[in-house]
């Protein structure tokens, strides 16, 4: 009988790690790089591995291992096993190709100098993108002239030098001749016999330059206004004043660009006060009310505008430097605005009246009228609008003074019609519009002062007025 079986038994080996040559490698644009992987453990069944790159527009690597560099910048090379993903990397850094200098030149070949003075010296290596631009300094004569690692020049002494530049990569020269004179004595400064003027317009005023030291070589300066449509300066240092308004003259030395500065304020010509009137001749106010009051100076133009005002009866009428009247008790007092230049004067008879509390209705959705203890003053306040038709309240017919406060914006139609006895009218500043027949046959009225708001007027809103 002797029968068998048989079984083939395959034992490989697992691959445990990988490595390479380099783990890092500096190259060249152009240049290539052999790479070689290790597999362990070195009798590991397959040993197979793939090549791969993080970035191709860097480095480039073939399927075994040669790495080509293509454009400056940083690129990982990564080998991985067939068996087991094992990976091992090298960090490839790429640079430009080395461009070589060709030649240098400089920004001046002569260059003359005073004992003292230095100049910069620019070398421009060619091609200007070549990869090593550096460049050395020095002079042939030392005593003459030196020059530092960045290229300025100094002037020592009186002679002649060569400034050479060399570049480092091909030793390629460029030169400057320096030809230095003995010094002169330079400016060192400069002033003016004033530094602020002011003038007129049409008025003239003669600036003089000290320069500094008297001894230097070079005295001459020049002059300009940084404002030639305010002032004017002549080559003598002459300033003619044009316009209103300020300018800058300015002396500048010819040698070293020295300056001093004189601020010039130029007046428009004095323009004197002639007149003084105010808005309102007369007013009536009730205690605790208000007035403003302006003052309107002739000409228009003058030159200071300024007014002061005063009450001549305090105990009745106070007056605010910006002219409002506050009424204080029953009385009148003369409100005067006082002009500062010329002392022109302009007034106000301001008569305070007391109202009774007990007489007052609604006039309107927020106004109110107030009636006076004599029944001869009604006083109009509130906010906003009047009613039409108030003249059709037989209260008001005997009225002489009627006074609409501010913040009522408005008078109604027929407010006062055919009250014949009314002959005293302040309208508050806030009233736009006056109604149709609002003062229609209120023959005692010879003249009303109507605010600047007011925008509109009714028809007839006068007729049959005094």
């Amino acid at each position: 009988g002797n029968k068998k079986a048989t079984c083939t038994v395959t034992v490989t080996i697992p691959v445990t790690s990988v490595t390479l040559n380099n783990t890092t490698a500096s190259l060249t644009i152009g240049y290539t790089k052999q790479l070689t992987a290790t597999v362990q453990p070195t009798n590991a069944t397959n040993k197979s591995v793939t090549w791969s790159s993080s970035n191709t527009s860097i480095a480039t690597v073939s399927t075994s291992g040669l790495v080509t560099a293509l454009a400056a910048g940083t690129a990982t090379i990564t080998v991985t096993t067939a068996d087991g993903n094992k990976t091992a990397t090298c960090t490839v850094t790429v640079t430009a190709a080395t461009i070589p200098v060709t030649g240098v030149l400089l920004n001046k070949n002569t260059a003359p100098l005073t004992v003292g003075n230095t100049e910069q010296l620019t070398a421009t290596v060619q091609p200007t993108n070549a990869t090593n631009e550096s460049v050395t300094w020095s002079s042939s004569n030392m005593s003459v002239a030196t020059v530092s690692e960045s290229g300025l020049v100094t002037a020592l002494a009186a002679g002649t030098a060569t400034i050479t530049a060399t570049t480092a990569d091909g030793n390629y020269t460029a030169t400057c001749t320096v030809t230095v004179a003995a010094a002169t004595i330079p400016v060192t400064s400069v002033t003016l016999n004033t530094i602020t003027a002011s003038l007129t317009v049409g008025d003239m005023e003669q600036l003089t330059a000290t320069v500094q030291p008297t001894n230097a070589t070079g005295k001459t300066v020049t002059w300009s206004s940084s404002n030639d449509y305010v002032a004017t300066v002549d080559e003598s240092g002459w300033v003619t004043a044009l316009a209103a308004g300020t300018a800058t003259i300015t002396a500048t030395t010819a040698d070293g660009g020295k300056t001093a500065t004189c601020e010039v304020t130029v007046a428009a010509a004095i323009i004197p006060v002639t007149d003084v009137t105010l808005n309102k001749p007369t007013a009536s106010l009730t205690v605790n009310g208000t007035e403003q009051l302006t003052a309107t100076i002739q000409p228009t133009n003058a030159t200071n505008q300024q007014v002061t005002w005063e009450s001549n009866n305090t105990s009745v009428a106070t007056v605010s430097t910006s002219g409002l009247v506050t009424a204080l008790t029953v009385g009148t007092a003369t409100i005067t605005a006082t002009t500062a230049d010329s002392g022109k004067t302009a007034t106000c008879e301001v008569t305070v009246i007391a109202v009774s509390a007990g007489k007052s209705w609604k006039v309107g959705d927020d106004v109110i009228a107030t009636l006076s203890t004599d029944e001869k003053t009604l006083v109009i306040s509130g906010t906003g609008a009047m009613a039409d038709n108030l003249s059709s309240d037989s209260r008001i017919k005997d009225i002489t003074t009627v006074i609409i406060q501010d913040n009522v914006t408005s008078i109604g139609n027929l407010a006062f019609c055919g009250c014949s006895s009314l002959s005293l009218v302040t309208i508050g500043n806030s009233v736009t519009s006056i109604g149709a027949n609002a003062f229609q046959s209120c023959t005692s009225l010879a003249s009303v002062t109507i605010p600047n708001n007011v925008t509109s007027i009714g028809e007839r809103a006068f007729w049959y007025c005094n």
